[in-house]
Order: C-alpha cells, then sequence, then structure tokens
C-alpha cells in the first residue's frame, strides 16, 4: 500500500494539469519556478540557453569564457546566454545569422550541398550564407539584386531573376530594365 501511495505522489508531483494542482507555474505539463528554471525564465518557453536564471532573469555565468554573451534572440523570448564562437544565429556578433551556414570560431562558414550556397558578405562583422538559386538580392551571386533592373514583385529562380508564373515580362521605363505584369500587355 505505501508503494502505492509513493507512486501516485511521484505522478502528482512529476506532472499537473491546471494551477490548482501547482504552487509555482504550469508549462505544458510541468510544474516549474519561473524564477529559477533556465528552460522557462520568467515565463514558459523562455530559455536562457547558455545561461542560468535568477530571479526571473537570465545571466550568462561568471566563469564564461569572453565570447559567451547576453544576445537578444525574439520579441517574445528576450534575451538568450550564447556563445559568439559557435551559434549560428548570433556569430562573431548579437544578431549575425550565417543563414545556411554554421558558426566556427565567430566565422560562418557554408557548406558544400548545394554548391549554389555562397558566402555573400552582407555585414560588417563576416558573412552569411545565402543560396543564390533563389535569394532575389543575392540572384545568381552576391550582391545581384534583381530589383535594381526588375519590378518589386520579381523572383530568383536558378540564380536568374524572372517574373513570377502567371505574369508577362516586359520592357521597362529604362534602358535594361525589366516589368512583370498581369494584364496581360506590356505598357511600353
Amino acid at each position: 500500500m505505501l508503494r502505492i501511495i509513493a507512486s501516485l505522489l511521484l505522478v502528482v508531483l512529476a506532472s499537473c494539469n491546471s494551477s490548482s494542482d501547482c504552487n509555482q507555474t504550469v508549462c505544458g505539463s510541468s510544474c516549474v519556478d519561473v524564477s529559477t528554471d533556465p528552460l522557462n525564465c520568467g515565463a514558459c518557453g523562455h530559455s536562457c540557453g547558455l545561461g542560468i536564471c535568477t530571479a526571473s532573469a537570465c545571466t550568462c555565468p561568471s566563469s564564461s569564457p569572453p565570447t559567451v554573451m547576453m544576445c537578444p534572440n525574439d520579441p517574445v523570448i528576450g534575451w538568450t546566454c550564447v556563445d559568439l564562437n559557435t551559434d549560428p544565429l548570433n556569430c562573431g556578433a548579437c544578431g549575425h545569422s550565417c543563414g545556411l551556414g554554421t558558426c566556427t570560431a565567430s566565422q560562418c562558414t557554408c557548406s558544400s550541398s548545394p554548391p549554389t550556397v555562397m558566402l555573400c558578405p552582407n555585414s560588417p562583422v563576416n558573412g552569411t550564407c545565402i543560396d543564390t538559386a533563389s535569394d532575389v538580392n543575392n540572384c545568381g551571386n552576391c550582391g545581384k539584386v534583381c530589383t535594381v533592373y526588375w519590378s518589386s514583385n520579381v523572383i530568383c529562380t536558378n540564380g536568374s531573376c524572372a517574373c513570377p508564373p502567371g505574369t508577362l515580362t516586359c520592357p521597362g521605363a529604362g534602358i535594361g530594365t525589366w516589368i512583370c505584369v498581369t494584364t496581360g500587355k506590356c505598357p511600353y
């Protein structure tokens, strides 16, 4: 009988389904202390990353190397402790994303597959790995912006600027410019 009571007590302590079962905060089906839980710091789902949670706020441990620091994660989650040497969303500096790449020694590196992924120098910190087969700001090569010579609703497909399906490609008003129209007739 004592085993059954102990097992039931463990089940109740391990999970809860409503705030009446929990004197802390219910996150999913668990009771957590949002003032100290690094996975739910201050609110459910707010992870401190590499950090610790003290008084509902994330901080990086004082023993962290200098590349570990607090960076803004997003408007909902807030700040997270990250390592600028390895975090692909904060590579070398807070907010610098490697895009399709990885972060090694605070530098973005691109994988060799697919071959259209290139390290494009789009920030003063280091570049971002971008698939030049489909990015309208780096179409076919880094820095080739489709909207310079094309209308704003242009797409990048297989590394070439083009009008989206269902539109007509027409010469634009300027020399070497193009527009995409849906009317079925070119205006110029």
